[in-house]
C-alpha cells in the first residue's frame, strides 16, 4: 500500500495480513536516482500516487507527474526512472499503474479516459 502525501509504502503479510514493512519514501537515500554524469541526478518522488509490480517482483512507482520510477523490492532504493512522453512533450499526472505479462506496463492519466 502506498500512501499518497505521507510518502510511506506498507508491506503486509498476505497471510495474517499484518504489516510486514514500513518503508519511508521520504529518506534521502531512497528519493535520489544514482548520478547518470558528473554532478546530475534523476528526478525525485514527490508524492505516492501509484504502485505496482511485475511477475519477477519488480516494483513501479509514479508521483503523478511524468516520471515512472523502478524501486528494488529488497533495498526499496529506486534504481531507474524514465520519463514518458508523447511527440516530445512530458505526460503529466500519471496515475494507476498496471504491469502486464512480462513486458507491459500501463498508466492512465489523472482525471482523463487516457491508457497509455
Amino acid at each position: 500500500m502506498l500512501t499518497w502525501q505521507a510518502g510511506k509504502v506498507f508491506k503486509f503479510d498476505n497471510v495474517d495480513i499484518t504489516v510486514d514493512e514500513n518503508i519511508k519514501l521520504n529518506e534521502p537515500e531512497v528519493l535520489e536516482l544514482p548520478k547518470f554524469a558528473k554532478g546530475l541526478k534523476g528526478p525525485k518522488i514527490k508524492a505516492g500516487w501509484s504502485l505496482t509490480h511485475d511477475k519477477d517482483g519488480m516494483v513501479y512507482l509514479d508521483d503523478g507527474s511524468s516520471h515512472i520510477f523502478t524501486v528494488d523490492p529488497s533495498t526499496w532504493k529506486v534504481t531507474h526512472s524514465c520519463t514518458v512522453m508523447y511527440q516530445g512533450t512530458p505526460i503529466k499526472s500519471l496515475n494507476e499503474l498496471e504491469a502486464v505479462g512480462d513486458k507491459w506496463l500501463f498508466a492512465n492519466v489523472f482525471l482523463t479516459s487516457d491508457v497509455l
